[in-house]
């Protein structure tokens, strides 16, 4: 979820292949919400990348989340 946005949703007939969808926004934070069910026999694994005007797609860093106090 992106603010209140369904984007990606990989729970029908899953396949491990990249799931993408593009997202015009203002520079700021933006609020996500992931959602994933653990299965016994998988390792979970979610990598975001994100990509914009004169950036080349990369790796979304633990460093850049801002976690909210409290929630």
């Amino acid at each position: 979820m992106l603010h209140d946005i369904h984007l990606l949703d990989n729970d029908y007939n899953y396949t491990p292949k990249e799931q993408a969808e593009k997202v015009y926004m203002k520079a700021g934070y933006h609020p996500i919400r992931i959602f994933y069910q653990q299965n016994d026999d998988v390792v979970p694994g979610v990598f975001l990348q994100m990509e914009g005007l004169g950036m080349e797609k990369r790796h979304i860093l633990e460093s850049m989340f801002f976690v909210e106090k409290g929630v």
